[in-house]
């Protein structure tokens, strides 16, 4: 049985170090976006809504692979615990996924908090359009998060 849950685990890495290389590329892509996106001519071709939809697609990528990540490691953690026999308790595949619908709130909420501290640090610089894109984001990045824990 040992040499079966080392397989076990063996899988579960892989599926974690893909993961990783998937979330290496996301952030590649949020990085070129960003990048095209500050692009004054861009910006004024697109508008402000469009260019803001497109950074909440790649967001929704990050925070989705982010989660797939959360609840594989879930797994992993349940699979090493597991003492060989078979139980098929609802309780505990509940209690699974509600673990990783708390990891995900947690995660929310330190990037609500982050960017509201981002928000608070640029108010004080007293530029007035850069308070309203800030403002902008702030609201866009709320609207995302109250629509994602319903």
């Amino acid at each position: 049985m040992s040499n079966e849950m080392s397989k076990n685990l063996d899988s579960f890495l892989a599926l974690l170090g893909g993961i990783d290389l998937i979330k290496n590329h996301i952030a590649n892509l949020d990085k070129e976006t960003h990048i095209v996106l500050a692009s004054d001519q861009i910006s004024a071709f697109l508008g402000n809504a469009e260019c803001f939809r497109i950074l909440k697609l790649v967001e929704t990528l990050n925070a989705n692979i982010c989660g797939l990540n959360a609840s594989v490691l879930n797994a992993a953690e349940h699979v090493a615990s597991w003492d060989g026999q078979v139980k098929k308790n609802e309780n505990e595949m509940e209690k699974v996924l509600s673990e990783d619908d708390e990891i995900l709130k947690k995660m929310n909420e330190m990037v609500e908090q982050q960017m509201k501290q981002q928000g608070n640090g640029e108010k004080q610089k007293g530029d007035d359009e850069e308070n309203k894109t800030i403002s902008n984001m702030l609201e866009y990045f709320k609207e995302r998060f109250d629509g994602r824990n319903e």
